[in-house]
């Protein structure tokens, strides 16, 4: 599903394009961004999306709901850690 929304997203944006709006990719030049935030906001949308759709969100929603600091810590852990190494 994902992949469809990833080439219906390059239609969409090849079309705007032929009708003259420069419109940016969701990988503009992300390692001339000024900062990290701004290096991460244009770094491959859709892969930050599969990381917080099937490993942030679950293991927040399930893990240490007494323990908040934990429970976050443990959800970036699985969405940054596990999540980089299942897809890579």
């Amino acid at each position: 599903m994902c992949s469809a929304a990833a080439a219906y997203g390059h239609v969409v944006i090849g079309i705007l394009r032929l009708f003259g709006f420069y419109v940016f990719r969701n990988t503009y030049k992300p390692l001339l961004a000024e900062s990290v935030v701004g290096f991460w906001n244009r770094y491959y949308y859709y892969f930050k999306e599969i990381m917080v759709d099937f490993f942030f969100y679950p293991t927040f929603a399930r893990w240490f709901r007494k323990r908040p600091v934990l429970r976050l810590f443990a959800a970036v852990f699985m969405a940054a850690c596990v999540g980089n190494m299942y897809y890579t």
